[in-house]
C-alpha cells in the first residue's frame, strides 16, 4: 500500500475514535526544520513489511480497517 505519515496515522485514529464519542485533540503539522535535534527522524521513514508477510506467512490486510476494528475493540471493552 502506500505510504502515510504519522500525521496522517494520527488523524485516522482520531476520526475512527470519534465515532465513539472521543474527542479528538487539535493535531498540528510541524515542519521538519523547525523541530529539535533530538526529535529529528528521516523525511522519509517507512515500515517495509515484506520480510515480515514472507516469514511468517501473513497476508497484508487494509490498515484503515484493521485500524477501524482495533479502536472498535477497545472501546467496546471500556467500562464506564
Amino acid at each position: 500500500g502506500k505510504a502515510i505519515s504519522r500525521y496522517d496515522f494520527s488523524k485516522a485514529i482520531f476520526k475512527f475514535s470519534a465515532k465513539y464519542g472521543y474527542k479528538s485533540p487539535k493535531l498540528i503539522t510541524e515542519s521538519f526544520l523547525n523541530l529539535e535535534k533530538s526529535n529529528i527522524r528521516p523525511q522519509f521513514s517507512s515500515l517495509n513489511i515484506n520480510k515480515i508477510l514472507k516469514t511468517f506467512r501473513l497476508k497484508k490486510v487494509n490498515w484503515k480497517k484493521s485500524l477501524a476494528n482495533m479502536i472498535k475493540k477497545h472501546f467496546s471493552l471500556k467500562v464506564n
